[in-house]
């Protein structure tokens, strides 16, 4: 038998709340009771110890942003032009690339770059083909 959740503050009042939006999930699983109270816009404030309404969602954004882990400086700048390189050929439009980044001891030695890129009709194209694909798999 699963272990039913902790009765906390957030629980409860999430209880509540997916209780009043017809809730028909399970009530012991802590995620699914979370996820239904995300999916209906609500989300926890933890200052404020209460579950609010986002409001209307925001569409979704035009942009894909890639983050690229390197061992060495040289390395990273060249990751970065073959990431940029590829990601063109699939119909992203290349906005822009960061410089090197190396990262916090102990992994010093380590660099990352950031790529931003604009979706575009030839890449959204692109995706469908690939799920089409994947599906006949």
């Amino acid at each position: 038998m699963p272990k039913k959740p902790r009765q906390t503050k957030k629980y409860s009042s999430a209880g509540k709340l997916a209780n009043s939006l017809n809730f028909t999930g399970d009530w012991n699983k802590q995620d699914e009771v979370y996820g239904f109270l995300q999916q209906n816009n609500y989300f926890w404030n933890s200052k404020t110890k209460e579950w609010k309404s986002a409001g209307q969602a925001k569409p979704p954004t035009n942009l894909v942003e890639l983050r690229a882990l390197v061992g060495g400086e040289s390395e990273s700048i060249l990751m970065g032009q073959l990431l940029k390189y590829i990601f063109e050929r699939c119909g992203l439009e290349f906005i822009k690339i960061s410089p090197p980044y190396s990262c916090r001891p102990p992994n010093q030695n380590d660099y990352r770059v950031y790529l931003t890129f604009k979706r575009t009709p030839e890449f959204d194209r692109f995706c469908e083909f690939c799920r089409s694909s994947l599906k006949k798999q």
